[in-house]
Order: C-alpha cells, then structure tokens, then sequence
C-alpha cells in the first residue's frame, strides 16, 4: 500500500469517526436566542479555537457581533468572503465566546428565488434554511452542542436540540413558533417530526399525519430504505412562500398539505430533468395518494382537468404556446415552467396508460423506483430508463407531446 492511498484510508476512517461518535466534545456550544418584534436572532456561540479560523455563513445579514476571552472584549474585525463572514486575529487556541445578531426578513416578495431565502421571522414563526451557526474551517463534521431559548409559547417544531454535527445543522430546515400541531412519528425505520404554524388555519392534521405517515411508509417500501432516518415536515401559514411547498435534504416546508406526498418524493433526490423530477414525480404523488386512500379516481381526473385549465390560462397569460421541452429548461433555470406543473402531469397520465396498455405488469411508478436506484451522478437518460424498465418506447410520444408544441392537450387524457 502506497504511502498516498494509505492516507485516503486514514481520512476516510477520521470522516466516519467524526460522524458516528457524537459523544466526542463538542467545538461549539450555542444558545439560539430569537427576537420576533426586532426580527432578529442573537446566537451565543462559546467556541474552542483550536487553531482554526471561525466564519458564519450569514447571507450579507450580519447585523452585529462581539467576541469575548476571558470576559474581555476582543477587536476582531470581521471580513467577508461573499456570503460568509470570516474573522481573522483571534487567539489560536483556547475558549472564546461570540455574541452575534442576524437580521431575517419579515416577508418572501412573490419574485425571490426560494434558494435565495435563508432567515424568515414573523410574529409567531421562525424558519431558517441555511447558515446562521458559527463554525470553524475544517470542522465540518464535527460535533456541536444546539440549545433554544425561544419566546413564551414557542416551541422548537422542525429540527433537534442538543449533540449534532456541524454538517447536520446546516442540512435541515428549523423551524419555531406557536405551533398548532407538533409531534413525532415513527414510519418504517425513520423518526419524522411533523409541525403546523399556529397561524396556518383551517388545517385537517388526521388527514395531514395519515398523509405523511402512508405516502412516507409506501414510497419507503416501493422505491427503496433511506439512509436517513430523521425527516421533519412543516406546515406553514399560505402567502408566505412563493412555492406551496419545497423540500431540502431531510425537511419539509408547504403552505399546502396536499403538497406533502409531493414532497416526500423528493426525499429520494433522483437527478433527472426538470420534467421528471417535479412533472412526472408530481403525476406520481397522486397516483400514490389514490393508492393510499387520500384521494379517489374521480378526484384525480378533476386534478387532471383542472392542469388543462390552467396550462390554457398560461397560455393565454403571456400569449404563446411553449413547449413542454421549453418549460422544463425555464424550470432548471427558475425562470417559469409553470406548464411542468400544470400540463407535464397529464403527460405522465397519458404515458402511463400507455406503459400498462403494452405491458400492464409496469407502470410509471416501476420507472420512478428504478430511478431512485440510480446514482446521483450522471443525471438520468429517462426515456432510455423508461424502454429498459417497461419495454415501452416514449420517443414517438414525446415527439409529438414534449417536444412538440400541443395544439389539443385535451388527447393527453383519452
């Protein structure tokens, strides 16, 4: 064994080390202290050193920050690498203490990307996405130690307390505030946490617990375990997101429960095209709510109809006629696409008749399991996956219906 391949070794046995032993001493300890009338969260941060450069990844909203050793004040300056706030001139080592305060946004104008949304507080939520804990260069993987101290009557819905890596805290969406529904629930081998905003009202949580826990326990088992087995799902007030709901990593945030089982798809992170992976995913996610008792055939095909509706209203809205093929390239580069939602699902109706009218052991549930087994790179040749898990051929049909321009999209649902 050369002396370079035995160092890979050696690393990749650290990175495992730092992942499974939580117990190791936390780098960072912090007290989340958030402020809804000031729309603001102050973090304590005590941080041993250990010869490393401390940062935060605050998105241009660092608002102010102090260090302290030893109950003096140090003169840090803090420099800014793009998004990130490093800070440079601190002791090597040792015990410091940073007191820092990020601004958050009080609303989500209908124009912001969702990816350009990190801190979002309002009187009786908090959300963050990415960012606002400081860590240290090179300790990614690391353990650290998270403790909330939240407004009365708040409660931590999304997101866990306590002993966790670095890596970890900026994985999931966390989520506090009055909430109206938090619990636990354990699906196959997976804890999901499941919380409602108290100010998202008229909320059916039975249906909203039944949908998470039999979509989760179906797509669990058709299309393959996760190595995760910690999910959060959050359901918040509509109007403030411009999406109804979006997912990242092991999180879910909607504005509409009925977007849920959508979601949870996405848990399986396939890499295909836009029109796969949110037009065909999205006709899947109510095939499986038919198959799981949340909705019946006569509501699907009044879903159906009600995409022709719409993608007619697109239409008509800015006054030409794209194609599916055109939609799905504005989706990968969020500058619309909003025919993949609307018109892709009758698409994907059409193509999975078609699938079980020449092979009805398949379907288009068949191709989507095969696709979560697919590794993340290179992104998926789906037509060609199709052909090899059905036997059925799409390209004569998505000559006619994705790449060309649909003059009567009525025939997508005979």
């Amino acid at each position: 064994m050369n002396a370079c391949l035995a160092f890979i070794i050696w690393v990749c046995i650290m990175i495992t080390q730092a992942v499974a032993q939580p117990s190791e001493k936390p780098f960072a300890k912090y007290k989340i202290i958030p402020n809804p009338k000031a729309a603001s969260v102050t973090v304590e941060a005590q941080v041993e050193l250990q010869n490393r450069i401390p940062y935060i990844k605050d998105f241009g909203q660092l608002e102010s920050v102090k260090w302290l050793l030893g109950g003096k004040e140090l003169a840090v300056k803090p420099e800014r690498l793009k998004e990130i706030v490093m800070f440079q001139g601190l002791p090597t080592m040792g015990k410091a203490k940073a007191v820092y305060t990020i601004k958050f946004a009080t609303q989500v104008p209908g124009i912001t990307k969702l990816r350009d949304v990190h801190f979002l507080i309002g009187p009786d939520y908090l959300y963050i996405a990415e960012g606002l804990f400081l860590g240290l260069n090179g300790k990614e993987i690391a353990p650290v130690d998270v403790q909330w101290d939240l407004p009365e009557g708040w409660i931590l819905g999304l997101g866990r307390p306590g002993l966790q890596t670095f890596h970890e805290t900026q994985q999931r969406f966390w989520v506090a505030g009055r909430m109206k529904y938090a619990e636990r629930i354990i699906v196959e081998d997976a804890d999901v946490q499941i919380a409602a905003i108290e100010s998202a009202a008229n909320l059916d949580m039975p249906w909203v617990t039944n949908a998470v826990s039999s979509v989760f326990q179906y797509a669990w088992r058709t299309f393959g375990k996760l190595k995760d087995r910690d999910f959060g799902i959050a359901v918040f007030p509509k109007g403030i997101f411009p999406k109804p709901g979006f997912t990242r990593w092991n999180s879910i945030v909607v504005t509409s429960p009925v977007e849920i089982p959508h979601e949870i798809l996405h848990f399986w992170r396939i890499n295909a095209p836009a029109w796969f992976r949110e037009g065909i995913l999205e006709y899947v996610s109510r095939k499986i709510m038919v198959r799981c008792g949340l909705m019946n055939d006569t509501i699907l095909q009044l879903w159906l109809r009600a995409g022709l509706v719409a993608h007619s209203q697109l239409v008509s809205k800015r006054g030409i006629l794209k194609t599916l093929a055109q939609s799905s390239d504005e989706l990968e580069q969020e500058t619309g696409g909003e025919d993949i939602y609307a018109l892709m699902p009758c698409l994907a109706y059409r193509l999975d008749k078609d699938i079980q009218k020449q092979n009805p052991k398949t379907s288009l549930e068949d191709v989507f399991a095969a696709a979560s087994r697919k590794p993340i790179w290179p992104a998926l040749d789906v037509l060609a996956l199709i052909k090899e898990t059905t036997g059925y051929d799409p390209k004569p049909l998505f000559d006619k219906y994705f790449y060309g321009k649909i003059e009567n999209p009525e025939e997508l649902l005979k």
